[in-house]
């Protein structure tokens, strides 16, 4: 049907959208894990206020696994976390906007939606990555933190919003048609290769990081960590990952886990203690669980790069397509996937020119004026959601 044509297009342009804002913000340090600015989140409510709920939590469910396989962080902490708290966030702002009656506005709803995202990630971290109650001293800062950034957010998305229903602005020039020369200049960890690890199907891949992640998870073992990091080490052989790369993905994560790993010294003060540092009293149960937490981020990490070193975005998302196959009875279509996603990839390397060019013509000054800030935001999105909505992606390119 041609409407399913252009939701799909139109699905496409949204997570590829989503994805480069996602990626660009990971750019940006962030001295508190899971407290960040969420530019992808105005993409999710523009999409709530425009299509509806279903296609907002499709887009924050795509968007979510394609950045990560651009970044080479899929199954990795920054995933878990991710994933939880958009899918968790975009559920209540959906439910909220259409409450009836409610009459919250599209500020209410965002700052709500970014309470709740954080809150899905401190669980989700609790629940899966660190299991030690030290983590929730966090719960505090987070809830402010998300206060301001659900108010800036649900300010730039009801700007943008409104500037779209106005009519106030246009694309500067029309896009030309995507094609495959496009692709070159994909951004992302994937490094072409002939390796053993290489050879190997995209889905394979995709099930032995599963199962490696689960593992992981699950175990509490020093020893058995130090097999798994053996195992890790004899894959990036195989796949001729230079160590240079491995330190690099190292390093992106080593203060999240430095900083997990340090909550058992400032939690547990009972026990043996080897040693004090002023008020701190480190234990030798603090220790062996803050060094637990510290190996499951890291490995996880570190496979997660792996896996996008040395397998194609496009790839991971056909599999992907074909893992849901199974799903096609309850409304999931993996073609559908496969399609968002390829349309998707296709699309972040023009989407990544064009907000580069808008921001060139931005005076950034004006981010020195605190009161600035949220106008300067509305017009930034404004511009690029209306000139990426101008890109044409060809179906016979696309597949």
């Amino acid at each position: 049907m041609p409407e399913d044509k252009d939701h799909l297009h139109q699905t496409a342009l949204l997570v590829a959208m989503a994805c480069v804002l996602q990626i660009a913000e990971s750019l940006i340090p962030h001295p508190v894990p899971g407290l960040r600015l969420g530019l992808a989140n105005v993409i999710t409510l523009i999409t709530l206020v425009t299509m509806g709920f279903t296609s907002a939590l499709e887009i924050t469910v795509l968007r979510t696994i394609l950045g990560s396989f651009m970044t080479g962080t899929f199954m990795a902490p920054g995933f878990v976390l991710s994933f939880a708290g958009g899918v968790a966030s975009t559920c209540a702002m959906g439910l909220l906007y259409h409450v009836p009656g409610l009459g919250m506005s599209i500020v209410g709803i965002s700052i709500a939606g970014a309470l709740v995202h954080n809150l899905a990630q401190i669980g989700a971290a609790y629940l899966i990555l660190v299991r030690h109650p030290g983590i929730f001293v966090f719960v505090p800062w987070l809830c402010i933190g998300a206060v301001f950034v659900g108010w800036l957010t649900g300010v730039v998305a009801g700007n943008v919003c409104y500037a779209l229903k106005e009519g106030t602005i246009r694309p500067a020039l029309p896009r030309a048609p995507l094609s495959h020369e496009s692709l070159s200049s994909g951004r992302g960890l994937y490094a072409a290769g002939g390796s053993f690890v290489h050879g190997l199907s995209a889905g394979m891949k995709i099930v032995t990081l599963i199962i490696i992640s689960l593992a992981v998870l699950v175990m509490n073992d020093l020893v058995a960590y130090a097999w798994i990091f053996l195992l890790m080490l004899g894959i990036a052989a195989a796949a001729r990952a230079p160590l240079s790369f491995l330190l690099l993905t190292a390093r992106r994560y080593i203060f999240l886990a430095v900083m997990a790993g340090f909550l058992p010294v400032f939690v547990n003060a009972s026990g043996y203690a080897i040693f004090r540092v002023g008020f701190l009293n480190f234990t030798r149960e603090g220790l062996d669980a803050g060094a637990v937490i510290f190996s499951r981020i890291m490995l996880l990490a570190l496979f997660s790069a792996l896996l996008a070193r040395t397998t194609a975005p496009r790839d991971l998302g056909r599999a992907l397509g074909e893992g849901l196959r199974p799903l096609r009875g309850i409304g999931i279509s993996g073609e559908r996937v496969a399609r968002v996603f390829a349309d998707a990839w296709m699309a972040i390397p023009v989407f990544w020119d064009i907000s580069r060019d808008i921001i060139r013509g931005f005076d950034l000054g004006r981010f020195k004026d605190i009161r600035a800030i949220p106008d300067v935001l509305s017009a930034f999105m404004t511009k690029f959601y209306v000139e990426a909505s101008t890109v044409v992606i060809p179906e016979k390119d696309a597949t």
